[in-house]
């Protein structure tokens, strides 16, 4: 076939797809790489051309669940607009139900340590007593005067996904031999 433009299209297959395609090119695709290791230097049998097996890029990270360090720095600092009903809690984006409405700062930008502030305070702590309200068990205040340029943390998940927090000790299930 010949389009409009009197231009041949190249013949494309799965792995010579993106490496024909002039200019840069976005790919949807994994990323795909040749059989054998090429780093290792394992290239022993390896074929060329659009006849070469291809396969996945080995996937970087934990396969069950661990963010990236991109991904990391990027988790719940933005509210969520998704228009459709999902699962807040697995929902890379911020929630009103699943963080107290607290946005995470990116620890890229606001260079913080996963310490809590002092100024972040409970309810019972602003009321002065210990009878607290059953709407107001539970939540924090922040009455940090240093705000989003604060060197602590200031909500649990600043403390959790903190780079130097996040995925470096084993959970004490795991330690004890527990699944």
């Amino acid at each position: 076939d010949v389009d409009t433009a009197g231009i041949q299209p190249p013949a494309l297959t799965l792995g010579s797809a993106w490496s024909l395609a002039p200019g840069p090119t976005i790919s949807l695709l994994p990323r795909m790489s040749k059989g054998g290791d090429a780093a290792n230097g394992d290239d022993e049998g390896e074929q060329h051309g659009p006849t070469a097996a291809y396969r996945p890029a080995p996937i970087t990270g934990d396969v069950l669940g661990e963010l990236t360090p991109v991904d990391l720095d990027k988790f719940r600092t933005t509210w969520c607009a998704k228009r459709y009903e999902h699962d807040p809690s697995i929902c890379s984006f911020a929630h009103v139900e699943v963080n107290g409405g607290w946005l995470r700062r990116d620890p890229v930008l606001f260079h913080y340590s996963p310490e809590m502030c002092p100024d972040i305070v409970s309810a019972a702590q602003v009321l002065g007593t210990t009878s607290v309200p059953a709407e107001l068990k539970g939540c924090l205040f922040n009455r940090c005067p240093r705000g989003k340029n604060c060197d602590k943390a200031h909500s649990r998940e600043e403390v959790q996904y903190h780079p130097d927090v996040y995925k470096k000790a084993l959970c004490p299930s795991v330690r004890k031999g527990q699944d």
